[in-house]
């Protein structure tokens, strides 16, 4: 590893500055955490608000089961493969303070995941719909995937702007995203719709589906021309980032980098699991209960978007601090705890008051009666904010092999808690206690993890 730069005080004080670690950067100066929260919420949260609203129509305006295959295609097939081959490349850039790799060994290292990663889905895809073979589920499934690859690949661009903590650039990246993402689905199941150009009044299910999967495709395309125009002429064009690469470079990345490939992978898992538990316990196809407990769940992650962002925020500067001030470190991953616990039980309190009314209104009436197991999800969620925090705090910390074994057990406690508790009676709710079950123990292990490093740190200091 090459050896430590110095620590560079920015103008706002004793905070090391991103680009003490990127030389030459176009822009010498970064913003403020607290600057880089609000960016990152902003964009952030446009993104996931069109994904929610993407959801809502696919509920109000299509059918419960084409917003099964949406989430359980997006969640648990094509989020374990996408994430394991990319590896957690940015989070790993972000984290190498000493530089040991060039920014082009990290992309292309993560061009090479995606497309090992666009096969294994291919092969997944025409496994998983052998036995309904028809071409809009197919067509649907995989531009599904294949808008999951394409934000991988934009992803890793991002690290950069963590670099140099100019998270407003991914702001507009995200927010560009998040209405390329809506428009297509509104256009072809609102707009055409109310202008006689489409009819949707027959209800029939395979015109539905290959109107959602042109949709889908439609973002796709969107999404590629944003990562290519936008994401890669702002990283490549300033001319500060080091693009050199070989084989040799990549290969060892992806040996370091591997455990936190395999931790994505299976906490992804985690999620498969639980959702192809439910739709083995269903009956029949099982794609209505799966639109249930996906939307449901996608909306307890609102909460887990804003953590992200804080840690995003506070990434460059969490990875600097433990290797040079351990007490800052420790203050620092003390406050993003604080800010994780404030909002998980400010979400549980507005579900709590609110929870039925806003299933109800967003969704259908069907959805609202699940909201009982709405609240076990969003409980969960709320102890997941701190899981998340430790999670990324032990990264940072770069100890990656460590998260390995903790994940293999989460996954066997996630899927000893599916055998028991998700059965025919009511699936939904099954999944949701295996949720909570899942969040108890994963926030455990992470806290220790979280511990044993700074034991570790503060033994090195000390010697």
């Amino acid at each position: 590893m090459s050896p430590e730069l110095p620590v560079q005080d920015d103008a706002r004080g004793g905070e090391a500055n991103a680009n003490a670690i990127v030389p030459g950067a176009a822009d010498s100066r970064g913003n403020s955490i607290k600057r880089n929260i609000v960016y990152a919420v902003l964009g952030n949260g446009l993104l996931n608000l069109s994904r929610l609203a993407v959801l809502a129509l696919l509920a109000k305006l299509v059918s419960t089961e084409i917003q099964g295959i949406y989430t359980y295609t997006m969640i648990a097939l094509a989020g374990p493969v996408v994430l394991f081959c990319g590896l957690e490349l940015r989070a790993a850039f972000v984290a190498d303070a000493g530089s040991e790799f060039t920014f082009g060994t990290y992309r292309a290292l993560r061009t090479v995941g995606m497309g090992i990663a666009g096969v294994v889905l291919l092969a997944i895809v025409l496994w998983h719909t052998r036995n309904d073979a028809s071409t809009p589920l197919i067509w649907m499934m995989l531009a599904i995937c294949a808008g999951r690859i394409v934000f991988s690949l934009a992803d890793i661009y991002w690290g950069v702007y963590q670099r140099r903590e100019r998270l407003g650039l991914m702001a507009w990246s995200n927010a560009l995203r998040g209405v390329t993402l809506l428009v297509p689905f509104v256009l072809l199941f609102r707009w055409l719709p109310a202008w006689g150009v489409i009819d949707l009044s027959e209800r029939d299910p395979g015109r539905l589906m290959q109107l959602a999967a042109g949709a889908i495709s439609l973002y796709v395309v969107a999404w590629g021309a944003i990562c290519w125009f936008f994401d890669r002429r702002l990283v490549i064009g300033p001319g500060d980032m080091d693009m050199r690469w070989d084989w040799r470079e990549v290969w060892k990345l992806a040996k370091q980098t591997f455990p936190l490939g395999l931790v994505f992978l299976l906490i992804n898992l985690c999620e498969t699991v639980t959702q192809w538990s439910i739709k083995r316990a269903s009956g029949g196809d099982g794609w209505a209960e799966l639109g249930y407990f996906g939307s449901m769940r996608f909306i307890t992650l609102v909460a887990m978007f804003l953590v992200i962002q804080v840690n995003t925020a506070a990434g460059n500067r969490l990875a600097n601090a433990y290797q040079r001030d351990l007490r800052t470190f420790v203050r620092l991953a003390v406050k993003v705890t604080g800010v994780a616990l404030g909002l998980g039980v400010a979400f549980l309190g507005a579900a709590w008051f609110h929870g039925e009314w806003f299933l109800r209104t967003l969704f259908t009436p069907e959805h609202a009666d699940h909201y009982p197991e709405f609240l076990i999800l969003v409980f969960s969620q709320a102890i997941v904010l701190l899981a998340a925090v430790f999670g990324t705090v032990t990264t940072y910390m770069r100890q990656f092999w460590i998260q390995v074994p903790v994940h293999i057990t989460v996954l066997a406690i996630t899927a000893i808690s599916a055998m028991l508790l998700v059965g025919p009676e009511n699936p939904v709710r099954g999944g949701a206690l295996t949720e909570l079950v899942r969040s108890l123990s994963q926030a455990v292990l992470y806290l220790g993890c979280v511990l044993i490093g700074i034991r570790w740190r503060n033994r090195i200091t000390k010697s």
